[in-house]
């Protein structure tokens, strides 16, 4: 089953603020994305939600779209997630926005060995960019089992990351990547 998350910048009050910064798990035809758990209303044009789903062929797909002027637009695949989900299977697992047009995203692809790669995304002045894999990780992941856990964004361009790979010991290993 997909499930999806999103996330909003918010300017309310820290109570109001947790509630609807924290990433939400929602089932297709349950609940309204953009609402938190305290029924605070984010403000117009500064949510992000993305999610998966299963292509032509079977493939776990991951897609993103964005809140504009009070209304969500069309899901899109996250730009360069096809050309890295060489192993066919790909998975996001955190969005993050620090304004309206200013978010990243987080998750995992196969590659060709059908290894479990992490990717990042992020969006600038409303366009999402192309996904990349996260710079060294792959020479960390001798275990081939990694995945981006969560994105969080303070302000525009400046973003982290935080996840885990297996090493060549096959034991779990964190990792923690800033955005450059």
């Amino acid at each position: 089953m997909p499930f999806y998350q999103h996330r909003c910048h918010n300017d309310a009050p820290a109570h109001a603020r947790a509630a609807t910064s924290m990433p939400q798990r929602w089932r297709a035809g349950r609940g309204r994305a953009g609402r938190g758990a305290l029924g605070v209303e984010p403000p117009a044009g500064s949510c992000a939600a993305t999610g998966g789903y299963r292509d032509g062929s079977g493939h776990p797909q991951v897609f993103v779209t964005v809140e504009r002027s009070g209304r969500w637009g069309k899901a899109i695949e996250i730009p360069g997630t096809g050309a890295l989900n060489k192993g066919g299977h790909a998975a996001v697992f955190s969005v993050s926005c620090a304004s309206a047009g200013s978010c990243a995203a987080g998750g995992l692809y196969r590659d060709g060995s059908r290894h479990r790669q992490v990717f990042v995304a992020v969006e600038r002045s409303g366009r999402w960019g192309k996904a990349i894999e996260i710079p060294g990780t792959a020479a960390l992941n001798a275990g081939g089992n990694a995945r981006v856990s969560s994105v969080s964004c303070g302000s525009a361009r400046n973003c982290a990351a935080g996840g885990s790979h297996r090493d060549s010991s096959g034991h779990f290993q964190g990792f923690v990547v800033s955005q450059a």
